[in-house]
């Protein structure tokens, strides 16, 4: 992006990105979601981790905790007597 009419093209800052060229803003990636390497467009959190705040970071859910689909916003805890697959996709006993 631009930050103003006649300067060059920059980086969007972190937690932002812009996919086309020219533009004099960022956007920001909304929760669940975090920014591509070259801050060119938003992934979504893969299962198994989760991303509360809007431009933010997409981080694995903690010990006993799950994220079952993409673009999770929050981690679940399992039940008693179950603990998380590997991938933290879903609770097993």
């Amino acid at each position: 992006y631009s930050p103003g009419i006649d300067l060059a093209c920059v980086a969007c800052p972190l937690g932002q990105h812009q996919p086309a060229a020219g533009q004099m803003s960022c956007l920001t990636c909304p929760a669940g979601a975090q920014v591509s390497s070259n801050r060119t467009a938003c992934l979504p959190c893969p299962v198994g981790s989760a991303n509360e705040l809007p431009g933010g970071n997409c981080t694995i859910c903690p010990p006993g905790f799950i994220a079952p689909a993409p673009s999770s916003t929050t981690c679940l805890g399992c039940p008693a007597g179950n603990q998380p697959s590997p991938l933290r996709s879903a609770c097993v006993s």
